[in-house]
């Protein structure tokens, strides 16, 4: 088909096909003459031309009763076509992005307690499993992410020990149980020697080979992990500064801290404290108008009106920080972002049942679910912001 002129009448079966519309009978006695087919094929005012040089007679050029004939079926032809134009560029924005498989290292600090019947530390305290822990968040963020994100685990190690403290201090069995049951004298400074793990598990190393692309802690109470931090050359804020001392490793890399007193709730707030640190550097030197992380983040406290999704602590009727029940109901965009990047400007009335009522693993499992996940780019920003969350090297 010729697009904005006249359908060649090889293809008006495949106009048939592709949208249900049959070309029309032209009955032609003759074959028409050289100079009539290459009038047909002009584009525009072609059949006006065509009236200049009929003179008075009833028997108008053959090239002028195809096309007036023609005239319905160029109409419904060029409006097919701009429909059919218009679909595929639609489609290639809204396609789905591609599946991503990071392979995961978890690194479980679980205790047998000698004085316990040599029960492990979570036994002790009825704490979760660390491994129906890690079954739950590969399956949230899944569901979460669409199916975009398959996690795998690529290797788990147990270690029957305490990590060690940036100060040199370890806990042992007698000194964390006194710290617990009392719930003081826990020892300061909190923060944990990334380093010393990093060396202890030949991480860099693994990092490097493709073995692993990120890195899962689990422990105890005041274990002394960030919720999140990243390692490795160029390594940036992700919701604490990054591990120094590692900028050997070509690549990125963000290590995960988790405490399995706490469920999958709490992991997933982590991962979406993550979400906001990693998409806050890639539109930090946007304007307002373009920044499309705020916009997604407002809520009705802070914009009256024009609340989207909101952020991990405030949903978009919140009042205060972690406030997920509240039941005042306010004007929401938040559903629109499913169409991204197509946004239609709608909006309804939302409350908190229509994110989990106050359930915080659901609020974050509502929250991530509305995070742009298409194919293409906007104003050179992937489409799909999984891919920057759980690969900050795409993040420049």
């Amino acid at each position: 088909m010729v697009f904005g002129g006249v359908a060649e009448w090889s293809n008006a079966a495949v106009l048939k096909t592709v949208v249900g519309v049959s070309p029309p009978r032209v009955r032609i006695s003759a074959p028409p003459r050289f100079g009539e087919l290459a009038e047909l094929v002009e584009c525009g005012g072609l059949e006006n031309r065509c009236r200049r040089k009929t003179t008075g007679g009833s028997n108008p050029p053959l090239s002028v009763r195809i096309l007036r004939q023609m005239k319905n079926f160029r109409i419904i032809t060029i409006g097919c076509l701009i429909i059919l134009a218009i679909g595929s560029v639609f489609s290639k924005a809204v396609a789905a992005a591609s599946v991503i498989e990071p392979k995961v290292l978890a690194i479980i600090y679980n205790p047998m307690i000698e004085a316990e019947n040599n029960r492990k530390l979570t036994e002790v305290f009825n704490w979760n499993d660390p491994k129906d822990l890690i079954a739950g968040y590969i399956s949230d963020i899944e569901e979460a992410s669409g199916g975009l994100v398959k996690y795998k685990a690529a290797d788990t190690i147990e270690i029957d020990g305490y990590p060690v403290k940036k100060d040199g201090f370890s806990y042992t069995d007698k000194s964390f149980l006194s710290s617990w049951r009392s719930r003081s004298g826990f020892h300061q400074p909190d923060e944990v020697d990334y380093n010393a793990i990093i060396e202890k598990f030949d991480i860099i190393s693994r990092v490097e080979r493709g073995e692993i692309d990120e890195v899962w802690l689990f422990a105890f109470p005041y274990a002394g992990f960030y919720e999140s931090t990243m390692a490795g050359q160029g390594a940036f804020f992700c919701n604490s500064g990054p591990v120094p001392g590692t900028e050997n490793c070509s690549r990125r890399f963000v290590i995960m801290g988790f405490n399995y007193e706490r469920g999958v709730d709490c992991m997933l707030e982590d991962l979406c404290h993550r979400a906001e640190s990693i998409m806050s550097r890639l539109y930090q030197n946007f304007s307002q108008e373009d920044n499309l992380l705020a916009k997604f983040c407002l809520y009705d406290k802070v914009a009256p009106g024009r609340a989207a999704c909101g952020n991990t602590h405030f949903a978009p009727n919140s009042i205060g920080d972690y406030e997920w029940g509240n039941n005042t109901y306010v004007e929401s965009s938040c559903d629109d972002w499913y169409n991204f990047p197509n946004l239609q400007g709608t909006s309804r009335q939302m409350n908190s049942k229509d994110w989990g009522g106050g359930d915080m693993r659901l609020h974050h499992k509502w929250w991530l679910k509305h995070l742009p996940k298409v194919s293409g780019e906007t104003n050179g920003i992937s489409n799909n912001w999984w891919e920057y969350i759980i690969d900050p090297n795409k993040a420049s």
